[in-house]
């Protein structure tokens, strides 16, 4: 069964954060809270978000 993977270093971070979950839909919210939390985001804008969906892999 494949998973779904992120590195926040993938999209230009100094930052060690990885993570991954079942689905891509699950993998979304931990993403999510992570930049609220580590990097100060309230809402993640519109050209991040396309940096995180083109960084998050299938394996």
């Amino acid at each position: 069964m494949s998973r779904f993977y992120f590195k926040c270093s993938d999209i230009g971070y100094q930052c060690s954060f990885e993570t991954n979950a079942a689905t891509e839909k699950d993998i979304l919210p931990k993403i999510k809270m992570h930049h609220k939390y580590a990097h100060g985001f309230k809402e993640i804008p519109d050209d991040v978000m396309a940096k995180i969906m083109g960084a998050i892999h299938e394996q």
